[in-house]
């Protein structure tokens, strides 16, 4: 008896793994870049990036981290300010700091 509740068990799980649909990756696009600080060794700016959800559900995020790069060369970072939730086929503008080594 007990062998066939766990054989449910695991054949419900499976079904339900496989119904789930992959998560489709946002869509991020430069909205705005302001320049809170340079000099000729590093500089300091805010970034308002545009997340757009493809997705049936919500897309929640919590923190993001990106590098900069111009020509694949690395310049800095970017972190998310504030964590930002985004609606089925929506999109919300998140706000990132960044700071960039020019050395």
């Amino acid at each position: 008896m007990c062998r066939g509740w766990q054989l449910f068990v695991a054949v419900a799980i499976l079904a339900a793994c496989a119904t789930t649909p992959r998560l489709q990756p946002p869509r991020v696009s430069v909205v705005g870049v302001t320049v809170d600080r340079m000099t000729m060794a590093d500089g300091r700016f805010g970034l308002r990036l545009a997340i757009a959800n493809p997705n049936d559900r919500e897309l929640a995020v919590e923190a993001l981290t990106a590098d900069l790069r111009i020509e694949n060369v690395v310049l800095g970072t970017a972190t998310l300010t504030a964590p930002v939730s985004v609606g089925p086929h929506a999109e919300e503008v998140a706000s990132f700091a960044a700071q960039g080594n020019f050395e």
